[in-house]
């Protein structure tokens, strides 16, 4: 018996569109990224600007989201939001905050 654990996802993709609006709300030195999930996926945030940052979840549930990035340095940031649903279709948003 194998120990692996996981989501196995038979069938097709009937979901056309992975993340609804994308918003970023900067509070000191706190960012607050927020989107909307139609369906479940795994969301890796990447941003550029006075700092790098990467910042991978697990497997999110569909619905309301929010990734909290914190100690970021002041100055602008270009956020670059790649999903990857349980078929392995990735969608991209960038959000400038």
């Amino acid at each position: 018996m194998c120990g692996a654990g996981g989501t196995v996802a038979v069938g097709t993709d009937t979901v056309k569109k992975t993340v609804g609006a994308v918003g970023a709300k900067v509070s000191g030195t706190t960012a607050t990224i927020s989107f909307k999930l139609n369906e479940p996926a795994v969301a890796t945030l990447k941003l550029k600007g006075a700092k790098k940052k990467t910042v991978k979840t697990k497997r999110l549930k569909a619905g309301k989201r929010t990734i909290v990035v914190k100690k970021l340095k002041a100055g602008s940031y270009s956020g670059t939001l790649t999903l990857s649903d349980d078929f392995d279709n990735n969608t991209t948003k960038k959000k400038s905050f």
